[in-house]
């Protein structure tokens, strides 16, 4: 790839949508660096998982130290970042995104799974068992990913650049988002 810096990689999507393993593999393809923000909010908080961190500042405290991280790295040139599942719901983040998207130093992939596809996930437990509990009722992880995804995927489908509708395996995810990464800005089309 040519020397040329791009804008940061902003990776978006629900739970268990695979922001993490895919930003790795682009990360690692691309030569840049990955930065996860539940990562980045461990290493802040001083805390062993995003499920304590969560339950010692409540949803608020949380969602402003994910807001303060974000506000510090983003747009940094060859960059992966990938966030959490809430992030671009936090007070203040989306402004974030969308002033980095407008200096051209952002560009955002939202990876858009189906909700029964995230809570297929959450009940076969392929999610990492730090996150914030679900309420999971009577009907297990269905009903609350569903009103999650309904409630947030207009919003992440208006902030992408780029929707990978079921990215498919992490590989062929990360293959799509590199060939995509690569076109210069007025030329990607999303």
């Amino acid at each position: 790839m040519a020397s040329e810096l791009r804008p940061m990689l902003v990776l978006i999507g629900l739970r268990t949508s695979g922001k993490s393993t895919v930003g790795r593999l682009v990360a690692a393809l691309s030569g840049t660096r990955l930065l996860d923000l539940d990562q980045e909010l461990l290493v802040a908080a001083n805390a062993a998982s995003v499920a304590d961190v969560f339950a010692e500042r409540g949803e608020a405290g949380f969602r402003a130290l994910e807001v303060a991280l974000l506000e510090e790295h983003i747009g940094a040139h060859d960059t992966v970042l990938a966030l959490g599942g809430g992030t671009p719901t936090a007070p203040g983040a989306r402004a974030i995104i969308e002033r980095a998207q407008h200096d051209r130093t952002a560009a955002v992939v939202y990876l858009r799974w189906p909700a029964s596809e995230l809570a297929r996930r959450i009940a076969s437990g392929n999610e990492a068992a730090d996150r914030p509990a679900l309420l999971l009722g009577a009907g297990g992880p269905a009903p609350e990913m569903e009103a999650i995804f309904d409630a947030r995927d207009p919003d992440y489908r208006d902030l992408a650049d780029l929707v990978l509708e079921e990215p498919g395996d992490p590989e062929t995810a990360a293959a799509a988002i590199m060939s995509w990464w690569r076109e210069p800005p007025a030329e990607r089309s999303g």
